[in-house]
């Protein structure tokens, strides 16, 4: 497991995802295991090779988190949506999830004509990474409301998943939020 913490922006409606996976874990401390008793030089080296390997793939996706949070606070719903898997989810609180690239831009795009965004900050604390899946979890906080009105607080959890596809680029599989302020 890899912990990491960075300071982000988010949208006017912040989205997360979840789900766990049954891949085994490597520790991505990026700091090389010790060398086993006995273990030959090429074990020890496909060892730290798979871990260095962890480690960059959590550096892409913690660079993937930030485009996503930069593209959301500056309400570009077009690039936001393409953040999103083909079959991604966007999930919020009391509604449906909101499924598919095209779904997610026209969820987004009215949001983005009403909407302004003051400030936003998004915490992962958490990434790990198995294979071609990523998961985060981490807070958001920031400040957003009507165009031309006064902005209130919104804070709270959210949890991604992302999938890096064929082409080698992170995307949402699913981003869902758990708010814990609202309006505040």
């Amino acid at each position: 497991m890899h912990h990491m913490r960075k300071s982000l922006a988010i949208v006017v409606v912040v989205s997360s995802l979840a789900l766990g996976s049954s891949a085994p874990s490597i520790a991505a401390s990026g700091a090389a295991p010790a060398k086993p008793a006995g273990a030959s030089m090429s074990a020890t080296a496909a060892v730290t090779t798979k871990i260095s390997a962890v480690s960059h793939a959590v550096r892409d996706v913690e660079a993937a988190l930030q485009r996503y949070a930069h593209f959301t606070v500056t309400l570009e719903y077009d690039s936001t949506a393409a953040m999103f898997t083909t079959d991604g989810q966007m999930l919020e609180p009391q509604m449906a999830p909101i499924v598919g690239r095209q779904a997610i831009h026209d969820f987004l795009a009215p949001l983005a004509a009403k909407y302004a965004v003051g400030t936003a900050t998004m915490v992962a604390e958490d990434t790990q990474v198995f294979g071609s899946s990523a998961y985060q979890w981490g807070t958001y906080d920031q400040t957003s409301g009507l165009k031309g009105e006064k902005l209130a607080r919104y804070a709270g959890r959210f949890v991604a998943e992302w999938a890096r596809e064929a082409d080698g680029v992170w995307r949402l599989k699913r981003m869902m939020a758990q708010p814990t302020v609202v309006g505040g």
